[in-house]
């Protein structure tokens, strides 16, 4: 009965440290673009700011998403990382397991901070990865939305504005 009553509580453990670590990393994360409305003139001027707006919307996107790329990059080395560091933990647990008298005891306590780092780091962790993967899924589709955005400019500019299209595009500002 005391062995349920554990597995229940760990069990319940372990959803709670990965809810925590999924808090955490939605908190740290704030989308930071805002897109501009949309220009009714059909002065080439108007459609020229038009794509100039669109053009930088574009490259905040971008920069977003390849920082939410970089923040789940991190998060999944971190991950791997503690996994190994699970690993060398079972295997040195299960190694010391043999040394006679002291080896229970040893490999005990080495299960023990196993299990430890499993539930604490490795469930937090997880967390916090699966909260950067659906950030990382909204930033890409919000680049792929303004880089539409920008494309649908460009079009209404190259539609109605032949004469001053080649100036509007050379002032454009490249993305970093």
């Amino acid at each position: 009965m005391d062995a349920v009553i554990g597995a229940v509580l760990g069990g319940f453990g372990s959803i709670v440290v990965f809810v925590i670590g999924a808090t955490i990393a939605r908190a740290q994360k704030q989308s930071t673009l805002i897109y501009a409305p949309d220009n009714d003139s059909t002065s080439c001027e108007a459609l020229c700011r038009q794509l100039q707006t669109r053009r930088s919307e574009r490259c905040t996107a971008e920069a977003d998403a390849r920082a939410a790329q970089a923040r789940l990059d991190n998060l999944s080395m971190q991950l791997r990382n503690v996994m190994i560091a699970v690993a060398a933990l079972l295997a040195a647990a299960y190694v010391v397991s043999v040394i006679p008298f002291v080896g229970p005891v040893l490999a005990a306590a080495m299960f023990a901070a196993a299990a430890t780092l499993l539930q604490v780091v490795a469930f937090g962790l997880l967390g916090a990865w699966s909260a950067a993967e659906t950030d990382r899924q909204s930033k890409t589709q919000a680049a792929s939305d303004a880089r539409r955005r920008e494309d649908n400019a460009r079009f209404e500019l190259f539609s109605d504005c032949a004469d001053t299209r080649d100036r509007c595009l050379q002032s454009l500002p490249s993305c970093p």
